[in-house]
């Protein structure tokens, strides 16, 4: 007979001692990573056969599962609801998928701008992967406790950590590393600039994250569905995207703006 959990310690008693993983946290790790190369050996063959039919996909699948996920969401929350009330949720809602469907159909329906999707889909993965460990192996003080229990300011930094040093870090080491007449090394300020934006990149990751959280906890959900095991549903994998994906199309659609405007 196993006995029951303890409750996560706060942090704020004296004398508290991390808890380590346990087999079953181990087994719900190894449940989530399964599924997560599932899922990233599908993007990876769609890509393959092209960007046209990973958009296909979105279009057919993800983006249908999402729109039910988040109407049976907030069917559970309707009743008893003011008119406000629902409007503001229709129209948050709304905003948010409606933003991030345009911004994939839009990075996936061009053979200039699916790279960009791609790459920003690898930042969210090594900070979702951050998030996961810090939160789980080091734990310490929540991040957000009565949106999302389970997240951590350690796991936060994690992160955006991973995201750094995985990314970032060798590309660093890679540009000083040449020695091209025709090149010059990044100045200070460029490298601070850099990794500004990684690090706010990596937040809107975890804002997304928490957002949809929220959206749970409004509809008093633990999960939006369970379509995917170790992660939930469609909306609970995907929703680290929510606000990266929209703001990294903004991003590309003023950079080929302004390369076309210098070339012009």
């Amino acid at each position: 007979m196993s006995a029951a959990p303890a409750p996560a310690s706060s942090g704020s008693g004296s004398g508290s001692t991390a808890t380590p993983p346990t087999p079953s946290k181990f087994r719900d790790l190894r449940l989530r990573t399964l599924s997560s190369l599932v899922l990233i050996a599908a993007v990876v063959g769609l890509l393959y056969l092209g960007n046209l039919w990973l958009l296909a996909a979105h279009v057919l699948v993800v983006f249908p599962l999402m729109i039910w996920e988040a109407v049976s969401l907030i069917r559970r929350w309707w009743p008893d609801r003011r008119l406000g009330q629902r409007l503001a949720m229709v129209t948050a809602v709304t905003a948010v998928l409606g933003s991030y469907m345009a911004s994939i159909a839009w990075l996936l329906s061009h053979e200039l701008t699916w790279a960009s999707y791609l790459g920003a889909l690898i930042l969210i993965i090594l900070n979702d992967i951050g998030c996961y460990a810090g939160g789980r192996f080091i734990g310490g003080r929540k991040l957000a406790p009565n949106i999302s229990p389970g997240k951590t300011l350690s796991g936060s930094f994690c992160g955006i950590a991973t995201v750094l040093l995985v990314v970032y870090l060798p590309a660093l080491l890679l540009a000083f590393s040449f020695n091209n007449p025709m090149t010059t090394p990044p100045t200070a300020p460029l490298i601070i600039l850099v990794a500004l934006m990684l690090t706010l990149f990596s937040l809107l990751a975890q804002a997304g994250d928490l957002l949809e959280s929220y959206f749970k906890r409004l509809c008093n959900a633990k999960d939006s569905g369970h379509l995917i095991p170790g992660h939930g549903g469609v909306l609970d994998r995907f929703d680290s995207q929510f606000l990266t994906m929209p703001v990294t199309a903004i991003f590309i659609m003023n950079s080929i703006s302004a390369i076309g405007h210098v070339g012009g």
